[in-house]
């Protein structure tokens, strides 16, 4: 996987581009054993990988299109070692969890106004379960870890405004 490393850092060139997914898509190809327990048309996946990486403006457009990629693969250890987010990024003073089908305050700051068990509705106008929806897209892995991992990328900003239903108010 160094290969798709190394990819990963000149994602300018479209040539490195289609090199990375055609690498990727090998390394499954001729090594993942599990297709058969996949409805996944992994040869469809890499036609497809193929084209969307060919739009792809950017080392995040690029990021996205390799996740899409092995998200089909629908196995919790195909792992893209790239975060969207740094830990150095700015994050919001609160946690959040997916709980019972919706985005749920678990831990907060003081500063932030939200108490444990506040259920975000919306943040800058859109609604939070869309949002979390995006996130998912783009992981790679379970169910529960893709809920995880977008818990982890919902609190990543520096401000926002956020809609709340507290005590089904």
């Amino acid at each position: 996987t160094k290969l798709t490393q190394v990819s990963l850092e000149t994602s300018e060139s479209e040539h490195v581009r289609l090199a990375g997914i055609i690498i990727t898509w090998n390394m499954f190809q001729h090594f993942y054993p599990y297709f058969h327990l996949t409805d996944t048309n992994w040869d469809e996946q890499l036609e497809q990988a193929l084209r969307k990486t060919t739009d792809d403006k950017n080392k995040k457009d690029y990021i996205q299109s390799l996740s899409s990629l092995l998200v089909h693969t629908e196995d919790a250890h195909a792992e893209l070692s790239h975060q969207k987010y740094s830990p150095r990024d700015e994050k919001l003073p609160f946690v959040v969890d997916f709980i019972e089908g919706e985005i749920v305050v678990t831990a907060a700051e003081e500063e932030s106004g939200l108490l444990p068990g506040d259920i975000i509705v919306s943040m800058n106008q859109r609604k939070a379960l869309e949002i979390f929806e995006d996130f998912k897209k783009d992981i790679v892995g379970s169910p529960q870890f893709k809920n995880f991992v977008a818990s982890y990328y919902f609190t990543y900003g520096n401000q926002v405004k956020i809609e709340i239903n507290r005590d089904k108010e």
